[in-house]
């Protein structure tokens, strides 16, 4: 939590530093102290709800209620990040959190957005609706996140916005290429060099897609391996949350909860899981889970003895 915390008042005096921009170039996309845009959104997606639940299942604390400036300031510089995978992985952390804190948190939660999706383009900022109206623009080659090349062959990377349209090419470039080697795939860290093969013009880049480079590079008993972990996480935390009787660890636990659907989510618009700083955390609060399941499973052995 407190890493989170950190790094939520690093973007902030970041954001302070560029004037509070939010759209109006490359360079003024915060990068957090991953220094990097699409990963620093990403963290806060991931990690946030690491804040927003303990604030919710030790909201009697007085302690507590000190963890709504981080939460607030956190939202608030998620915006000028500028990454649409991002902003989409955060509802469905936030969804968990209130399903399993509260039926009501949950009915707030899904009729804002539901509020928020048919009033688009009055309820949401517009630095949001214009990142994803560029994402629409089929033909859009110029704007403030595309580079120019004079390559013969195109390249797409990941720190470049590209279309809906380019994004579709890719995706079916990728599942004409995973169905040549299904089971063990081409290789790691193939895919951008040999995409350009089953792509029309011979498109090239990164997948955009975690799932998909993992089907294309290791095969699908690499993809079932990955999502039966995170299924397993899960219902660990779940486990402990349900059992745990310190507020802290539980929202930790249910934060932690909350971080797989958001990771599930980003990773499927881009590849933000093999990133030691941004994953790192993930792992050790997967092994605090575990241990507090040993911990708790030892104590109620103890009682019923």
């Amino acid at each position: 939590m407190i890493i989170v915390i950190v790094n939520v008042f690093y973007g902030l005096l970041e954001w302070v530093e560029l004037g509070f921009g939010t759209y109006s170039s490359t360079t003024r996309r915060l990068g957090g102290i991953n220094m990097q845009p699409n990963f620093y959104a990403a963290f806060i997606a991931y990690y946030i709800c690491l804040i927003i639940a303990p604030f919710f299942t030790g909201f009697r604390k007085p302690s507590a209620k000190f963890l709504i400036f981080p939460i607030l300031i956190g939202l608030r510089i998620f915006i000028p990040t500028n990454s649409r995978g991002a902003w989409l992985s955060f509802p469905p952390a936030l969804l968990t959190v209130c399903f399993f804190k509260s039926k009501v948190l949950l009915l707030i939660a899904v009729t804002a957005v539901i509020i928020s999706g048919l009033y688009f383009s009055i309820l949401v900022p517009d630095t949001i609706r214009e990142r994803f109206e560029s994402a629409l623009d089929v033909n859009k080659r110029s704007g403030i996140y595309s580079q120019r090349t004079d390559s013969p062959v195109s390249y797409l990377s990941e720190s470049k916005s590209i279309s809906i349209r380019s994004r579709a090419i890719l995706l079916g470039g990728g599942l004409k290429m995973m169905r040549v080697n299904p089971w063990f795939g081409m290789g790691r860290f193939t895919f951008s060099h040999l995409i350009g093969n089953y792509t029309e013009n011979g498109l090239r880049g990164s997948a955009h897609n975690l799932f998909l480079t993992i089907l294309c590079e290791m095969g699908f008993p690499a993809l079932i391996i990955l999502v039966v972990l995170l299924l397993l996480l899960f219902t660990n935390g779940i486990y402990v949350y349900r059992r745990e009787k310190d507020t802290m660890l539980k929202g930790m636990a249910l934060g932690f909860m909350a971080s797989i659907p958001a990771i599930i989510v980003c990773n499927f618009t881009g590849n933000r899981f093999d990133a030691v700083d941004l994953i790192s955390i993930f792992w050790m609060l997967a092994g605090c889970v575990l241990r507090l399941k040993d911990i708790i499973h030892y104590e109620r052995t103890i009682e019923l003895r």
